[in-house]
Order: C-alpha cells, then structure tokens, then sequence
C-alpha cells in the first residue's frame, strides 16, 4: 500500500489574474492532488485575488502589502 505524498504548491503571482486562473485550473486537473496550494499576492492592483478566490475556496491566499519580488514571494510564511 502507498502512502498519500504530501505536495505543496506555492504560486507567487503580480497582476497576472488570468494567467493564474489558467494555473490554478491545471491544478484542479491533476491526478495526485496537493495537499494544499498556496497563492501568494504580491500587491496586485488588477483584483487578482478578488476574482479567483471565489471560485478557488481551497486555496491559501497570502496578500503581500507590498511587491516584494519573485524570491520574497516564495520565502512568505504561509501563516502570515
């Protein structure tokens, strides 16, 4: 018997609504499941966060107050 592998998935995103709808769909489309899939907003102003989170209710949103870059994004704590 196998054991269930715990994947975390962690997706930095800027301004990029559309594109991260077409990723987090990718997601939902896979056939071993993450554990958890974590979003991380860093500071978008085109209501990223808005739009996806109402049709993506399993997902993690951490919003960053400011932008700060690809490498912060990803080193966010996702208790913050």
């Amino acid at each position: 018997m196998s054991k269930r592998k715990n994947i975390s998935i962690c997706i930095p995103t800027f301004n990029r609504a559309n594109l991260l709808a077409v990723t987090l769909q990718s997601v939902v489309n896979q056939t071993m499941r993450p554990s958890e899939v974590l979003v991380i907003d860093n500071a978008s102003t085109d209501n990223t966060v808005v739009e996806l989170e109402k049709k993506y209710k399993k997902v993690i949103w951490v919003a960053q107050e400011k932008n700060g870059g690809f490498s912060c994004a990803n080193n966010v704590d996702r208790k913050s």
